[in-house]
């Protein structure tokens, strides 16, 4: 007898569960925002990065997660600043 293709959806899912878990809680626990670390890029990375985004094609999709991740960084900055 085989197997339905959703069998065993459970136990594949729970270390991905356990890996994105913390990410969705954020800043939703007093406190958890003091655990997260940004790391400070040096002024030359910043600018190859500026440069590269700049020079991306229109087309291209890394742009945008960049922009999302600095986003993400502002939010964990304010929530830092609380």
């Amino acid at each position: 007898m085989t197997k339905p293709p959703h069998a065993g959806w459970r136990t594949r899912s729970l270390p991905l569960l356990a890996i994105l878990l913390p990410w969705l809680t954020g800043c939703a626990v007093a406190g958890s925002c003091d655990s997260l670390v940004l790391r400070d890029y040096p002024p030359a990375d910043r600018q190859r990065l500026a440069d590269e985004l700049a020079a991306a094609p229109s087309s291209a999709v890394w742009p945008r997660v960049v922009v999302d991740a600095a986003g993400l960084r502002d939010q964990v900055r304010a929530c830092q600043a609380k």
